[in-house]
């Protein structure tokens, strides 16, 4: 804490409740800086031809006014700046930091705010991957999560690890996205030993530059086995059911992941299905269509695409070659061309994570433990969701009492705190 700059902000009261403000957030903005001593691995989601030093820049501080930084909520101030005293937060008791908190918390920037998004993967900024695997999760409104496009900056930290020898070319994509209704779910490879930093962007669909969102340092003490090229650029819509699918009228998937299995067979006799509800009115209207791409050869597989009289959408795939595939749905509306509308990726690998072993029983143990990381994480990220649903009720209540009660009968020093700011 001591390593921190201080600062000052301000506070008024109003409506029986105290507001904060930081006037010198609200009327400037450092624009341009970088964070130097870092290696860039992939860019706006998509890898680099070759790996590029990131330099260092100061930045300048430009006149611009935020008024995000006017009344801001005190659980979303506490993140970027900390109270000599913690009365100042303006929280209840049991949601008081600590100064241990603060120096651990994520500090997502205004952008992420204001398009309504959580991080249901952890509250700190600091990530632990497990077997070469880290994953990132946000929660978003479904009415508002749709219009979010995300793009991401994948750095490796200068001096942590040794990625001498290393081919960007033989990497895979390191980052693969899967999306459903309410949540965003990255899943970061790790191809060597060492501490990466892994940034968020997003923005609406409609807007021409994505803003910065959050930024967390994943600390990778064991590297992935069995980095594999992603079929295809999954792009925008990622892998697994998408928003895009549910437009069309599809609903209820037969499996929540975003991989399928597969068992291939020279016959193709042993087939996988995935099955989906079509909506009833839209029965008639879309047709739907399907195929296995992300090889140079042909006839490694083939699908089957069709829909009964009750509205099940069952698409049957087979595999005749061992790899890992894309399978992609696609759907049309009369006579218009057949869009893609949902991805999945389609493994003949013993687990979808591609752990490899030497011998057969250390193959099962990795692809036994990734499996229970996996659900254990799901777990986590439900609870965490659920957590967050409870908080904002009680949130909603304590400023209701407030506005009630009047906030004079609290306990509080001289508006004129002093506080110590988040180094970034």
């Amino acid at each position: 804490m001591d390593t921190l700059p201080r600062m000052c902000w301000a506070t008024f009261r109003c409506n029986n409740m105290y507001h904060l403000v930081n006037p010198s957030w609200a009327t400037s903005t450092l624009v341009g800086f970088e964070r130097g001593g870092e290696t860039v691995m992939e860019k706006n989601g998509q890898l680099v031809e070759e790996f590029e030093e990131s330099a260092g820049r100061k930045g300048i501080n430009i006149t611009s006014f935020d008024e995000f930084w006017f009344c801001i909520h005190p659980r979303i101030y506490v993140l970027h700046a900390f109270p000599d005293n913690s009365k100042w937060q303006l929280l209840p008791a049991d949601k008081i930091l600590s100064p241990k908190d603060f120096e651990l918390a994520l500090t997502p920037d205004s952008q992420f705010f204001i398009l309504g998004l959580e991080v249901v993967s952890g509250k700190e900024c600091i990530y632990e991957s497990t077997n070469g695997r880290c994953w990132v999760d946000i929660k978003g409104d479904p009415s508002k999560l749709k219009e979010v496009q995300f793009k991401h900056h994948l750095t490796f930290v200068s001096g942590t690890g040794d990625l001498t020898g290393i081919n960007p070319a033989d990497l895979p994509q390191l980052v693969m996205k899967t999306q459903t209704p309410d949540t965003v779910s990255l899943e970061v490879r790790l191809p060597v030993t060492g501490e990466y930093m892994l940034r968020i962007f997003a923005g609406l669909i409609h807007d021409a530059q994505l803003k910065n969102c959050f930024e967390i340092r994943i600390c990778c003490n064991e590297a992935d086995p069995a980095c594999r090229k992603l079929p295809i650029d999954a792009g925008n819509m990622g892998f697994g059911f998408s928003t895009t699918a549910s437009e069309c009228g599809l609903s209820h998937p037969s499996q929540n992941y975003a991989t399928l299995k597969c068992t291939y067979s020279e016959s193709m006799e042993k087939k996988e299905s995935l099955k989906f509800k079509v909506d009833p009115d839209m029965i008639d209207d879309v047709e739907f269509s399907s195929e296995i791409v992300g090889s140079d050869e042909i006839d490694v597989g083939m699908t089957t695409t069709r829909v009964d009289q009750k509205g099940n959408l069952e698409i049957l795939t087979s595999l005749r070659k061992e790899g890992e595939f894309a399978l992609v749905v696609k759907a049309r509306e009369g006579n218009r061309p057949f869009k893609p509308i949902m991805n999945y990726l389609v493994s003949t690998f013993e687990n979808d994570e591609g752990c490899i072993g030497s011998g057969i029983a250390k193959h099962l143990f990795q692809a036994f433990c990734l499996i229970v990381i996996v659900e254990t994480h799901g777990l986590m990220v439900a609870g965490r969701k659920r957590e967050i649903s409870k908080d904002k009720k009680l949130e909603e209540k304590h400023t209701l009492v407030n506005e009630m009660k009047g906030t004079e009968q609290m306990s509080l020093p001289t508006p004129c705190p002093t506080t110590r700011q988040t180094s970034n």
